[in-house]
């Protein structure tokens, strides 16, 4: 690692700067002090996520004009203003590239195995090798230059830099950003790490699962007793469908029944905890909530799920829901070396046995005694039932409202 003196800063402030581009912003005014003036610069960093490959982040000078990126594998943006500067934050997703944006980009090269790519130019000049280059020109650039930076799991995360400096970047120039390529590789791998582990969390395990995982809740018998509406569904005639369907028609099928049930339970505060086959299971916690209103939101997540999905081709619904609401036992479970983040107890089994009576009672949505007290005048109960594994019936209900 070279030593310089935006080495030495960003080995011992840049942990001040909570995010990407908070570091990204401070680090260009490092650049400016040693008389190396930025318009523009970008860093790529790869992702892991399902459904976004790269994020962006794209750094201009307050007040500079913005270069337009049209690009169908954009997933999201912002714009986030910054004390030096401001900084785009974009999201894109896989295919991103094999598309223009990436194919007429200097990136492209870098990741063909150039070492670095360098062009000094006179503002307004046309006809430079690449188009970004051109767009900057008309912004007032004098110099471009893209650098890679390699982690450690051999992954290529490309940089450019854009400067106004007359006559663009001197050599010295080059081997001072070029020097402090390593140390911000470090930081900003660490920084990559936090996110993707965090990422991966949540979509394995859930947001408020997988935020309990990371701040240390990973010991075999972390349980914590919990109030929660209880969510169990499945889909209905799934053993047939599987014998009629072929395997890709069936995993389609299922994909588009968990997304359209997860997009429900999530836009109601809820959490899915696990895809059991073809059954889903999801909790609406109840600490710091009002019971009435989140249950209220459980019970129109199902209505709504109900009429997303539509019917089978015999007009049945697609799906049975039981909502019910209780204690339960949340957290670890399972071996000394492969554990399971889950909700556990009467309450959960009692959600299981209802659902599986939607179908003998040809009703979309059951629900317990424990939610009807809520709601008397919107629910009916439809008959006391023997449910497997309790000793007593229990009373069940439906939503009239």
């Amino acid at each position: 690692m070279i030593q310089n003196n935006i080495t030495s800063w960003l080995l011992s402030e840049a942990q001040n700067f909570p995010t990407v581009p908070e570091l990204f912003d401070a680090l260009i005014f490092q650049l400016d002090k040693e008389g190396i003036p930025i318009v523009r610069a970008n860093i790529s960093l790869p992702t892991l996520h399902p459904h976004v490959i790269v994020f962006i982040f794209k750094w201009r000078r307050k007040n500079l004009a913005d270069l337009p990126i049209l690009s169908t594998y954009l997933k999201g943006s912002r714009i986030i203003d910054l004390e030096f500067g401001s900084v785009e934050e974009s999201h894109y997703g896989y295919g991103v590239y094999d598309g223009d944006l990436h194919i007429n980009s200097p990136f492209r090269d870098l990741a063909l195995g150039a070492r670095r790519i360098h062009h000094n130019f006179l503002p307004n000049t046309t006809n430079l090798r690449y188009p970004v280059l051109n767009d900057l020109s008309k912004l007032g650039a004098t110099g471009y230059l893209a650098l890679s930076i390699y982690f450690s799991d051999n992954k290529q995360s490309p940089t450019s830099w854009s400067t106004d400096k007359a006559g663009g970047f001197t050599e010295d120039d080059i081997r001072l950003i070029e020097g402090f390529l390593p140390a911000l590789q470090l930081i900003l791998e660490l920084r990559m790490s936090h996110h993707k582990n965090r990422n991966l969390l949540e979509l394995y395990l859930g947001k408020q699962t997988g935020q309990r995982v990371l701040e240390g809740t990973i010991q075999r018998g972390d349980i914590k007793t919990i109030h929660s509406v209880i969510w169990y569904s499945d889909l209905r005639n799934f053993t047939k469908m599987s014998n009629e369907l072929t395997e890709y028609e069936v995993i389609e099928k299922l994909n588009h029944y968990f997304e359209v049930v997860s997009d429900c339970i999530e836009s109601a505060g809820g959490e899915i905890l696990k895809f059991i086959g073809d059954a889903v299971l999801a909790i609406f916690p109840l600490e710091n909530q009002d019971p009435k209103l989140l249950t209220r939101k459980a019970i129109e997540a199902a209505q709504n799920s109900f009429a997303l999905l539509g019917t089978n081709e015999a007009g049945e619904p697609i799906q049975g829901v039981a909502l019910h609401k209780g204690h339960i036992q949340y957290g670890n479970i399972g071996g000394k070396n492969r554990l399971d983040f889950t909700v556990i107890g009467n309450a959960v089994n009692l959600a299981a046995r209802m659902e599986s009576l939607c179908g003998k009672l040809g009703k979309e949505i059951l629900i317990s005694k424990e939610i009807a007290n809520l709601f008397p005048e919107q629910t009916r109960s439809i008959g006391s039932f023997e449910l497997k594994g309790f000793s007593d019936s229990k009373e069940i209900f439906e939503w009239i409202s």
